[in-house]
């Protein structure tokens, strides 16, 4: 079977080998780009999961403690009271 040949059997290729070769060279390229660029992502990884690992035995990190907002007691009744007196 010939590659972009017509009906009949002694048609001439649609392709060169030295196209067909050209278009190897370009795919073997791409994929070699494409290995670099894994192989960079793959450390750039490496590297921001070094960072975020804290040392053993040391604290995480934390935000900042925030204020707790005073507590009101009420009784049972004061806080039905407030409950049916709020309005929403």
């Amino acid at each position: 079977m010939m590659v972009g040949g017509g009906t009949g059997g002694t048609s001439e290729p649609g392709w060169t080998l030295e196209a067909a070769f050209a278009q190897i060279q370009q795919l073997l390229s791409a994929v070699n780009n494409l290995q670099q660029t894994i192989t960079q992502q793959e450390q750039t990884i490496a590297q921001l999961q070094s960072q975020l690992a804290p040392p053993p035995g040391s604290q995480p990190t934390r935000g900042p403690k925030m204020v707790t907002p005073p507590f009101k007691k009420l009784t049972l009744d004061a806080y039905f009271v407030n409950i049916s007196t709020s309005t929403d």
